[in-house]
């Protein structure tokens, strides 16, 4: 009898924390947009065929933290590993070794079954002047194994510029110290050991049925986004206005791009908040510093 259990566990981080934002389709956003400025869009001076790309650029000036996070586990194989599909930069990227120890337990169970004896059995017997008991108690001894399962888990180091551009700037691989190393190239993980298994956290682009990209399901960043894409659509009407009317778009102009920047760096707050788990590693790593001091 074999009994499983599993461990798993990481050095310095043992869980992997991050906001899970839920992404909706810009397309409610693009609407609003059109029914708010639907006079020039009647006239034609501006139109939604940009509205893809404008998110886009959105969302990057928001950096890599507005993208969906997932994870997943790859195996490593003759030094390299496929990158999953829509990969758009590393968060997370940890070895995972696996051991099988196996160990009998210290305690053995027992069972007991009663079975009766067969009637011819019993005349057998006592015609040899052995009286045979009706019933026998036949008990089983059972000695059982517990197997585990370890992963031992450790960062790996990005190995060269072109890995740290692949990494996002909350990515904590840019702290490690390992010896390991990867590197990222033709949507391929290249390291500098043969075979394992990697754990990757990363972030992914996402697309709905319209290939619009998905945006996260928070206020903050849906009023940036909708904000951006009025500032845009100012823009190319103040770059192409007569005369008669440039005094007015400039003044349009200048409001939404003002609108668009108080809206950017409430959005980048929002993105910005630190996890509970966070703040505890900065408090702790905080009272290391000033251990040499004294200071408690």
């Amino acid at each position: 009898m074999e009994i499983y259990t599993g461990h798993s566990g990481r050095q310095n981080n043992k869980t992997s924390y991050y906001y899970k934002y839920n992404f909706v389709s810009p397309e409610r956003i693009y609407t609003e947009v059109k029914e708010e400025l639907r006079s020039y869009f009647q006239t034609g001076i501006v139109d939604d065929i940009l509205f893809p790309s404008y998110t886009e650029d959105c969302l990057k000036r928001l950096g890599r933290s507005s993208y969906k996070i997932v994870e997943t586990i790859l195996k490593l194989e003759d030094f390299t590993a496929p990158l999953p599909q829509h990969f758009e930069a590393v968060r997370e990227l940890w070895l995972v070794s696996p051991h099988d120890i196996s160990y009998k337990m210290a305690n053995s169970t027992y069972e007991q079954t009663t079975f009766k004896v067969d009637s011819h059995r019993e005349n057998e017997t006592r015609c040899n002047g052995v009286c045979a008991p009706d019933e026998i108690r036949v008990t089983y001894k059972t000695n059982g194994n517990i197997v585990q399962k370890f992963y031992s888990h450790h960062l790996l180091k990005p190995g060269s510029v072109n890995a740290q551009e692949n990494c996002s700037i909350d990515s904590v691989n840019m702290l490690a110290d390992s010896s390991d190393t990867f590197e990222i190239k033709n949507n391929k993980i290249y390291t500098n050991f043969p075979d394992g298994f990697l754990h990757l956290v990363y972030y992914i682009k996402e697309y709905d049925d319209n290939d619009y990209q998905l945006v996260p399901d928070n206020i903050r960043i849906k009023d940036y986004l909708k904000a951006y894409l009025k500032y845009k659509c100012f823009e190319t009407i103040y770059n192409n206005v007569t005369d008669e009317t440039f005094k007015q778009a400039e003044s349009k102009f200048a409001y939404y791009k003002r609108e668009s920047d108080e809206a950017k760096v409430l959005a980048e707050t929002e993105i910005k908040k630190q996890t509970i788990e966070q703040a505890i590693r900065g408090a702790i790593s905080a009272r290391k510093r000033f251990n040499k001091y004294q200071i408690f």
